[in-house]
């Protein structure tokens, strides 16, 4: 049996585009989730992401502070037919576009995904995220920190993608319904992104494996 674990993943920038390919090294393997967030200068939207296997995703949790906007995005179900290049269509030529995707293989026993809770964090000069709460167990817990600076995953967390740049993804696994904080490790100015749970559908594994990581429950 296993529990949520980390595949692949890639971050890129661009400007001044409506549309932006974004390709994985290797091809998703069948079964698999998509998870990830987009910065945009404020006033530009993430409009639909898809993928080369035309496959639909859920964008949610939007936020646009006056001065940025972030958003995250979910595949709608498992991923089955092998794609491997995501396709973001914004509603303008955004000055910034800075854009993460992340792949995750679900607990063995999944049977389909939701989001469980979520959170945005926006022009923060700390480390941690806003909290948010979860209903249901074992949740794959997610964060992405856009800085204006640079960050490093938390300690209590594991990598993602991007770690010490402008770009930095986070994931955990929250065994039990509560209160989730991601935070990191550093970051160096201030940081815009959001935190979400996403849960499997079902039970989770009948043992965990080790190595799960807690979640921490400071507030900032």
């Amino acid at each position: 049996m296993t529990d949520w674990t980390f595949i692949q993943g890639v971050v890129n920038t661009a400007g001044g585009v409506t549309t932006v390919n974004e390709s994985f090294a290797s091809i998703i393997v069948s079964g698999d989730i998509v998870l990830g967030a987009v910065l945009l200068d404020a006033g530009f939207t993430l409009t639909s992401v898809t993928d080369d296997k035309s496959n639909a995703y859920t964008v949610f949790d939007p936020h646009d502070d006056g001065t940025l906007y972030t958003v995250a995005f979910r595949s709608n179900g498992f991923l089955t037919n092998g794609p491997k290049i995501l396709t973001f269509n914004f509603s303008g030529a955004s000055g910034n576009q800075w854009m993460v995707q992340d792949e995750f293989q679900p607990f063995t026993g999944a049977t389909a995904i939701s989001v469980d809770g979520s959170s945005q964090t926006f022009n923060s000069a700390g480390t941690s995220f806003a909290s948010f709460n979860t209903s249901l167990p074992d949740d794959l817990v997610y964060a992405v920190a856009m800085s204006s600076g640079t960050s490093t995953h938390g300690t209590s967390f594991n990598l993602g993608s991007g770690n010490g740049t402008a770009r930095c993804s986070e994931w955990g696994i929250q065994a039990t319904a509560g209160s989730v904080t991601m935070d990191l490790a550093t970051q160096t100015n201030h940081f815009w992104g959001p935190a979400f749970a996403i849960n499997g559908g079902s039970s989770p594994p009948a043992s965990a494996p080790s190595g799960i990581v807690g979640v921490v429950t400071s507030e900032w």
